[in-house]
């Protein structure tokens, strides 16, 4: 039977999940994973049934949403496919044949997305084709798949020719490729592209040019030579520069151009999108390649590098293995892009092998690199607790493997588990309290920042919504200090968390010869003692009454089972605490700018 998608349609709500396991689909986010769906049809099947005959022309994806399919080969070979798992991926791009008979070992239902609906999605949706571009050259760069082909190149046209995922194209189709480029003439010494530009694909139709990698060997580009193929399929940075060698002209052809005509002309897309698919010849057996869950999960090392992280070091095994079993693995070439300032966050990185650079554009359009990331560290964590832009570029400055965790599993599975939530506060409140000491650092002396900037007070509570403040209010306790009392000491292990009602409080430290000194002074509505309420950590100061003050008081131990017990006070103080810990980073940022 077949029912057209509606919201009304037995569909299970993991689908958007198991549709980012498809190797193809892994980046998609949730609106177009609902578009996806929305196109497909959704299909039922009882026991016994021979789905497809081997040979059969395959029109689609196919995937389990309920049953057990038997695929057998004609020599024998029995696969059995369960809920969650799919195939037919490579024919949302070309037509492919089973290769094998499927039968339906029990009634069983299918969710298909068909190679026609697959690409009316396309034409329509810029973001959606460019998000499957890159899903396609990770793929690629994972398995190796030679980029260019040696053949002979003479001019823009025949080099074109010459990049493996156009081999394929009629010279009318190559032809109508090259009107999306932009045609350019360059002098003997001008600089093509420089270290961080976006990179797109550089044909040269006569001249030559020289390409200049940081950490590799020059290479010299003659007429018919080509450079950046794989900036088209996944935005780019330049690693190095590109300079006209010899009196030169050359085609520039975008990624967003390209993209804009494979929307524009459908034989250019169908003539793509069959050059993919003869390209990428693991894409029909893709399924196989990729890790199921609980692959990862046995990994001991990836384990032991999670915990190396501040995010995760609280977190116990299992715990981390419950992540591992989510994840998925993503390749970049050296000069790819990770993600770009102001991108939308929904994943968090390990770092297998390579590594990645973090850095961003100051007021002078000057690169500043913030930090180079190795194997076993982790990038953009904050991007499982909210979805703020990202604040920085990543950048691969090696070839790199990454693991990847999304935001959507990460929240099931904390929603899941309620013992994750200290662990996380802590890892949270531990990046905050590493931020605010290497800015305290690096501010001695500074004189272009006070020392009430230096200071860093917390006060993500003001984020919570009325409901939210008055559970906190009832959950909470009132107290009054006389003038001159003590709150706490350096020191003392903290239990409490404070708000000043009225009155004030001064935060005492001690000099190098052990004189008293006011680190701060804080007054009415402030908010003080939060990270240590969150991470069980000594009081870094004392805290004194400056006068007769009142104070509202909230324990440890009652604002974790708070957290514990209602979700959406979680998630506005997990969303708090990330902020906080994004705009810390942001001041540093400022700060190593100035500083550079």
């Amino acid at each position: 039977m077949d029912t057209n998608i509606s919201e009304n349609s037995e569909l299970p709500p993991q689908l958007p999940d198991w549709l980012r396991k498809i190797p193809v689909l892994a980046m998609l986010d949730d609106a177009q994973a609902a578009k996806l769906i929305a196109a497909g049809t959704r299909r039922q099947w009882p026991a016994d049934h021979r789905l497809h005959s081997q040979g059969e022309a395959c029109n689609g994806l196919q995937l389990i949403c309920d049953g057990q399919l038997s695929s057998t080969s004609s020599q024998g070979y029995e696969r059995k496919l369960t809920t969650g798992e799919h195939f037919g991926s490579a024919a949302l791009f070309a037509e492919q044949h089973y290769p094998c008979q499927i039968i339906s070992d029990a009634s069983t239902v299918i969710f298909e997305l068909s190679r026609e609906a697959f690409a009316e999605l396309l034409y329509d949706d810029e973001r959606l084709i460019a998000q499957l571009l890159e899903n396609i050259e990770s793929i690629r760069s994972r398995n190796r798949a030679a980029l260019l082909h040696s053949h002979a190149a003479s001019d823009a046209d025949s080099g074109l020719s010459a990049i493996s995922y156009f081999s394929g194209l009629d010279p009318l189709a190559r032809k109508l490729l090259l009107t999306f480029g932009q045609e350019q003439s360059s002098k003997a010494g001008d600089i093509i592209c420089g270290e961080g530009d976006e990179l797109g694909l550089l044909l040269l139709q006569s001249g030559s040019l020289r390409v200049d990698e940081i950490g590799q060997v020059s290479q010299q580009l003659q007429a018919g030579g080509s450079y950046g193929a794989q900036a088209l399929l996944r935005s780019r940075r330049m690693p190095g520069t590109v300079l006209c060698t010899d009196d030169a002209r050359l085609i520039r052809i975008s990624r967003r151009n390209f993209i804009s005509a494979l929307q524009a002309s459908a034989p250019l897309y169908t003539a793509v999108f069959d050059a993919f698919a003869a390209w990428l010849p693991s894409l029909v057996e893709e399924a196989a390649h990729q890790p199921r869950q609980g692959d990862i999960a046995g990994e001991g090392p990836l384990r032991g590098r999670l915990q190396q992280s501040e995010f995760f070091q609280n977190w116990e095994p299992e715990q981390l293995d419950q992540l591992l079993q989510q994840a998925s693995y993503r390749s970049l070439a050296r000069g790819e892009l990770l993600f770009e300032h102001g991108d939308a966050g929904r994943e968090m990185f390990l770092i297998l092998d390579g590594a990645i650079q973090v850095r961003f554009h100051d007021d002078n359009g000057v690169f500043v690199d913030l930090a180079t990331l190795q194997t076993g560290d982790t990038v953009g964590e904050m991007a499982l607790i909210d979805s703020a832009p990202r604040s920085a570029d990543a950048v691969a400055v090696a070839n790199s493997e990454l693991l990847c965790v999304n935001r959507d599993g990460f929240t099931a599975m904390l929603e899941r588990s309620p013992g994750l939530i200290s662990a996380l506060l802590v890892g949270l409140s531990s990046m905050l309290r590493q931020s605010n000491e290497w800015r305290a650092e690096h501010t001695e002396g500074f004189t272009s920042i006070t020392a009430e900037q230096a200071v860093h007070r917390v006060t993500y509570f003001r984020l919570l919504d009325q409901p939210s403040r008055l559970i906190l209010a009832d959950a909470g306790r009132e107290m009054e200090l006389a003038a001159g009392e003590l709150l706490f000491e350096e020191g003392d292990t903290a239990d409490s968390m404070y708000v000043i009602l009225s009155g004030g409080i001064d935060i005492l430290g001690f000099d190098e010869d052990g004189q008293e000194q006011v680190m701060s002074s804080l007054h009415v509505g402030d908010v003080f003692g939060e990270i240590a309420l969150i991470d069980n950590a000594a009081r870094s100061a004392c805290a004194r009454a400056r006068e007769t003050s009142r104070f509202f008081a909230l324990d440890r131990e009652v604002f974790l089972e708070l957290l514990s017990q209602t979700p959406p006070l979680l998630t506005q103080v997990l969303r708090g605490l990330s902020a906080k810990v994004r705009t810390a980073n942001a001041k540093n940022r400022e700060l190593q700018a100035q500083l550079a």
